[in-house]
């Protein structure tokens, strides 16, 4: 591993990381992503027992709690639990059946728990959930403050704020998908060195890889917790983010000091490769049931443009299991050493597997927004055929109601929306791999 990649990787990690600060991430990239919020009876009672241990717990002081006047405070405050609770629920009911309906889904809703999610929308949708709950959890924080006056007979007041607020789950913290985000784009410009080798490097060094978060960064899960164990959960993911930057700046001394490479930083399994391993699956899902691939005989070959991928061995075409009709008998596997640029029900069923998700990501303003998913679900390849002069040419369908009318010419015809843009950039996007040179896309 040269000095240079590691020099490269250690510098941008560490570029990106004091980039992303805390309030610009939320603000910019997490609190616009989509939401799934749960709120709980047990949660909010938690969140009250973990505020009024912490702020009278000195057995010395004469505001002192036991533990049976804390259950007593928090059966007094009950009422005023449900009623969030009601409150939110039937808010979140109401706007999943709205004009903007898509955007929310009430999974669980009783008396004493809400599970929800509000998918992206280009608006904050922490701040969307916050303003929901805000006043009532205010009138928590009252009664609770009404109930320490009557046992310490003196004014007591507490602010919602102070119980609970929105809390991430543990380690799925707006800093830990920060970072998350910070490696992914570091790694994806430097290649030669591998995910594995880097946690590796990292986790020899003591860094506490909980700040680099394993879940989906494109959905946040939230839900109204302890004020208190929040505070302590990004104290400790901010020791955690600390302790990388300390790293990284030492890696780097290192490096510069003794003009050599660091030891362990090395390896195979790097970004690219794991991109490879992916669509190995994805040819021989797409062949379940039809055909056997043996993985060993495909080839990768890296170039400056793109990854190609071949076939050296042979494909060996299945018997049709009873009832399983063939939609298309000119695809029906017969030769050798064929490419996936050049076999259609190759590219047919990986640009299938694929497209749902690249199309959602591509979805935003000004172009169609992803609200429902119905949409992404509906794009659909249907044939691959080849124009007069022998190139490929796309053809696919999705979902004509009600996404045809954005199409140029239509009622609602715009530039910006038209799903016919859209689809083509996704299917280049997932067709670059596979080197097909220039190819045409049409609408069926």
């Amino acid at each position: 591993m040269s000095r240079q990649s590691q020099i490269k990787l250690l510098t941008k990690l560490r570029d990106e990381i004091d980039s992303k600060s805390v309030k610009a991430y939320r603000r910019s990239t997490a609190d616009k992503q989509t939401h799934i919020f749960k709120v709980s009876r047990r949660s909010i009672r938690k969140a009250i027992r973990d505020y009024l241990v912490k702020q009278f717990s000195d057995k010395q002081s004469d505001t002192y709690l036991t533990k049976t006047q804390i259950a007593s405070i928090l059966k007094s405050v009950d009422p005023e639990i449900y009623a969030l609770i009601r409150k939110s629920g039937t808010q979140i009911q109401k706007w999943s059946k709205g004009k903007d309906s898509e955007y929310y889904t009430l999974h669980k809703f009783t008396k004493a728990t809400i599970l929800a999610t509000f998918d992206a929308k280009g608006s904050s949708r922490y701040d969307k959930i916050f303003q929901m709950y805000s006043k009532d959890l205010n009138k928590i924080g009252s009664r609770v403050g009404e109930e320490l006056t009557k046992k310490f007979s003196k004014d007591t007041e507490v602010k919602g704020k102070e119980i609970g607020n929105l809390s991430h789950g543990e380690f799925e913290g707006i800093i830990e998908s920060a970072v998350a985000d910070a490696i992914e784009t570091a790694l994806k410009e430097e290649t030669d060195i591998s995910y594995t080798k880097l946690t590796a490097f990292l986790k020899e060094r003591k860094v506490d890889l909980k700040v680099i978060r394993k879940t989906d960064r494109g959905t946040m899960q939230v839900s109204l917790a302890s004020a208190v164990e929040n505070q302590e959960d990004n104290a400790a993911s901010k020791a955690r983010l600390s302790k990388l930057r300390e790293v990284l700046n030492k890696a780097l001394e290192d490096i510069e000091k003794t003009d050599k490479a660091l030891s362990g930083l090395g390896g195979s399994d790097s970004f690219q490769d794991r991109h490879k391993k992916q669509i190995l699956k994805t040819v021989k899902t797409a062949f379940d049931g039809i055909a056997d691939v043996n993985t060993e005989d495909i080839v990768f070959k890296n170039s400056s443009g793109a990854t190609k991928l071949s076939i050296a061995g042979k494909t060996t075409a299945k018997k049709y299991r009873k009832g399983f009709q063939k939609k298309n008998p000119r695809n029906v596997l017969t030769g050798q050493g064929r490419s996936v640029a050049s076999e259609p029900l190759y590219l047919i069923g990986i640009l299938n597997k694929e497209l749902p998700r690249v199309v959602r990501g591509n979805m935003g303003a000004p172009g169609l927004e992803n609200r429902s998913g119905r949409f992404a679900q509906s794009v659909e390849v249907t044939d691959i055929t080849k124009t007069p002069k022998g190139f490929p040419s796309i053809g696919y369908t999705y979902r004509k109601s009600p996404y045809q009318t954005f199409e140029m010419g239509n009622k609602q015809g715009s530039k910006d929306r038209d799903p016919r843009t859209l689809i083509d950039k996704s299917i280049r996007e997932v067709a670059i791999h596979f080197a097909l040179g220039r190819f045409y896309t049409r609408r069926i």
